[in-house]
């Protein structure tokens, strides 16, 4: 690749140390870890970036700025992990995989609305002039949860991007594909699994919303609504080639949402206006919608992927 194109990449140190599952060591033997990968990135070339502590649950982000400043270790920017289902796991920092994972066992949805922005707003404020930066992230984390296949988790997205813009300096959904084999490759043509797409390569509501975001541009302007407190709320952004409104309804599983009529007035905008209309709900842009009226077949062939 050469120097230039690796100096802009993020060298993050391990994945998730805080959890025995990972990381059976203490905090402090991460540390020590830590600083031995640090400084050999940086004896490479001094603008590597490196940095930590790529922890479930926000954690560590304190303990970490303050160790690497009294041992003069090399730190370029915070990494961590978040999930709504973290909560209220990371209001403390310190937790053990036994709790983490009887959490998010048991007690799936009972989070508050709007949660990924609090745990967001508290690593902020913890990382300081660092960048930070959220190497994982999704709707749940659990990877059987119906919910990332269906239109549920694109409304989620939506309400998450827009919330924590301007809060990150990158924001990693995890992940890419529901081909994941971190605790054995799961069957099923659609089965809850983390990615954007099915192991086929078919995109899910999720994915296409990521599509709809990528068109909107670095411009990102005000909207203002007649109606507070519901579970409808807007985002827009100017666009090369006009405005681009994103309109979701979400609200945490399991909790009471409804059908809601939205009149958008642009009438302040100049000029003459066409409009295109792209929808993700449960009959669009909905494959696991279409596979299960076909019957949830596991295995699917050529001519089903296609549709």
């Amino acid at each position: 690749y050469g120097y230039d194109e690796v100096r802009t990449w993020y060298f993050e140190v391990w994945n998730e140390p805080n959890l025995s599952y990972f990381f059976t060591g203490t905090q402090d033997e991460y540390f020590k870890l830590y600083d031995y990968a640090a400084r050999a990135v940086k004896s490479v070339d001094s603008r590597f970036r490196v940095g930590g502590p790529a922890t479930s649950c926000n954690s560590w982000i304190p303990d970490m700025i303050r160790h690497c400043r009294e041992e003069n270790v090399p730190l370029d920017f915070i990494s961590t992990h978040h999930y709504p289902t973290d909560d209220p796991l990371w209001r403390n920092g310190g937790i053990s995989v036994e709790e983490f994972f009887k959490k998010i066992g048991g007690t799936l949805g009972s989070y508050e609305r709007g949660v990924l922005r609090k745990m967001t707003e508290k690593a902020r404020e913890e990382a300081g002039n660092l960048p930070l930066i959220y190497t994982e992230w999704n709707t749940s984390a659990m990877t059987r949860d119906s919910k990332h296949d269906e239109s549920y988790a694109s409304a989620m997205i939506a309400k998450t991007l827009a919330d924590n813009d301007g809060l990150v300096q990158g924001y990693s959904y995890w992940t890419f594909t529901d081909i994941f084999e971190e605790g054995a490759q799961i069957p099923g043509a659609f089965h809850g699994g983390f990615g954007l797409q099915s192991y086929a390569g078919i995109a899910k509501p999720a994915y296409r919303l990521f599509q709809l975001f990528h068109g909107l541009g670095t411009k990102r302007i005000g909207v203002s609504s007649d109606r507070i407190g519901g579970t409808v709320e807007a985002l827009a952004a100017e666009t090369e080639s006009g405005y681009r409104i994103i309109i979701y309804n979400h609200n945490i599983p399991d909790a009471p949402i409804g059908t809601e009529n939205v009149r958008i007035d642009i009438s302040a905008v100049p000029g003459k206006k066409s409009l295109s209309l792209y929808r993700i709900d449960d009959a669009h842009a909905n494959a696991a919608a279409v596979w299960k009226q076909a019957g949830s077949p596991e295995y699917l062939k050529p001519a089903d992927v296609e549709k």
